[in-house]
């Protein structure tokens, strides 16, 4: 008997140890002036199921502000905070606009909640040409310490605010243009980036290494 208590609480032990020293993976959706919420979780899903499947839970964020950033973030951090995971290592994944915003957050909140790495999917980092680039600037330099993972797209459509290879929305160039641990192009349009499988093993290969 006593052997059958002392092997049930091992087992609770290290499988309470493996939980409770994962990462939460807080996938920050991008910008939709179109869609119903329905059809921005089934753009998200295959991502989220993807990583839940390996073990990890997974928050999803839909932002209802953008500009300014800092207010986005403030937003994000009150999401957050509500679902009570700020003891956790935080993975933030953020999409298009998402990525941005996750960019902020880090360096805004960076004394209050542990975030491991940062992977941007089709963000743009340097805006459009024809932008106000302070719209989009985060301050890197006081979360150059944290890893960042970036995906672009290029599968490109002729759009007046593109200026070059894109994703049909954003520049492949703006997005490859802040410093990062690794980088990855994948022949996909803007909205096909967020639901591809070949993104997701990417994106777990990237968590799992670092």
């Amino acid at each position: 008997m006593k052997k059958i208590i002392f092997f049930t609480i091992f087992i609770l032990a290290l499988f309470g140890r493996e939980i409770a020293t994962g990462e939460v993976i807080v996938i920050v959706g991008g910008w939709s002036r179109t869609g119903t919420v329905e059809e921005i979780d089934r753009q998200l899903d295959p991502m989220k199921e993807a990583l839940e499947k390996i073990g990890h839970r997974v928050v999803v964020v839909r932002p209802t502000t953008y500009i300014p950033l800092s207010t986005a973030s403030e937003e994000l951090y009150a999401e957050l905070e509500r679902e009570d995971i700020f003891k956790e290592n935080i993975v933030l994944l953020g999409w298009c606009w998402g990525g941005l915003i996750s960019r902020r957050f880090a360096e805004q909140y960076q004394d209050a909640v542990n975030v491991k790495a940062i992977i941007q999917i089709a963000s743009p980092n340097e805006g459009y040409w024809f932008s106000p680039k302070f719209i989009f600037v985060t301050n890197a330099k006081k979360s150059k310490e944290i890893p960042l993972f970036v995906v672009a797209g290029n599968k490109s459509a002729k759009k007046w605010y593109l200026r070059s290879e894109n994703d049909g929305t954003v520049d492949t160039a703006s997005v490859l243009s802040v410093p990062s641990k690794k980088q990855a192009v994948f022949p996909l349009s803007h909205l096909e980036l967020i639901a591809s499988q070949e993104v997701a093993e990417k994106v777990i290969e990237w968590i799992k290494s670092d």
